[in-house]
């Protein structure tokens, strides 16, 4: 009998340390800092889970020590990543990876004639220089587009079809790229209108829908900076119609988004 209850113990035992070295090895050990992505913020959870219990919302841009990931990867708002175990202002817990990243969301402020240090008018070489990317494209336009984790982050070209490889027109799609105002790509009507609450959209038939603001437009002799918002959009009114332009103001009931930024030289 104590044969019998010697032997129950000790496989009780055995089994508990596998089961505590099963859930050790859940985990991957990591050291590094992230910022949060999300404009919104990004909720830290107390376990792995999006159903565990809410610790703080972390501001936008915010910045946290990260000390664990998960071994599985998950996937959230179409995104696919790991759980980080984190500590943000003496707070501890579990946030998502899809929603953070190692770089400051906001590394580059959007001018009118510059995306942080690269400016148009710079070599190819030298502007690509400024840039994190896992990939380079480009097309038979001379457009070169740089790629990130599979996202496109921006195209540039020298409206000479790559044969000058002079940067005179920048493209931004991504959000981690925004105006001091706070203007970004991604962003909706909405948000665009608690910084312009009323603006004018034109209709091009190349471009699309955009809007140019007035603070966004400069001259240097015979040579004009602009950037241009370009949007896009959806009408709930189906009795609004958008011709050649149209004064857009929190009662107009637009709904969409800003698709891209442009920035260029044109004369």
């Amino acid at each position: 009998k104590q044969l019998f209850i010697s032997s129950l113990i000790l496989l009780i035992s055995i089994t508990g340390c596998k089961e505590k070295q099963q859930t050790q090895n859940q985990f991957i050990d990591i050291s590094s800092d992230m910022y949060v992505l999300t404009k919104k913020g990004l909720i830290l959870r107390s376990e792995p889970s999006s159903s565990s219990e809410k610790i703080a919302l972390l501001p936008y841009r915010s910045k946290m020590k990260t000390f664990q990931k998960t071994l599985n990867d998950e996937t959230i708002s179409n995104r696919t990543d790991r759980w980080y175990s984190v500590e943000w202002s003496g707070k501890k817990g579990w946030v998502f990876g899809g929603f953070i990243d190692d770089e400051d969301p906001v590394k580059y402020f959007i001018s009118k004639d510059s995306l942080g240090p690269a400016k148009l008018g710079m070599s190819f070489d030298e502007f690509l220089s400024f840039f994190k990317y896992d990939k380079i494209e480009k097309d038979d336009q001379g457009v070169v587009s740089l790629y990130k984790d599979e996202r496109l982050i921006l195209a540039f070209s020298d409206k000479s079809y790559g044969t000058l490889k002079i940067v005179k027109w920048l493209i931004i799609y991504n959000s981690k790229f925004e105006t001091k105002s706070g203007l970004y790509p991604g962003m909706s009507i909405d948000e665009l209108l608690v910084i312009y609450p009323k603006f004018i959209i034109k209709v091009n038939e190349n471009s699309g829908v955009s809007f140019a603001p007035d603070d966004m437009k400069t001259s240097v002799g015979d040579v004009k900076k602009q950037i241009v918002f370009l949007l896009e959009l959806a009408l709930d009114d189906n009795s609004i119609k958008i011709k050649d332009s149209l004064v857009v103001e929190k009662s107009i009931g637009l709904k969409g988004k800003v698709k891209r930024i442009e920035i260029y030289y044109y004369n």
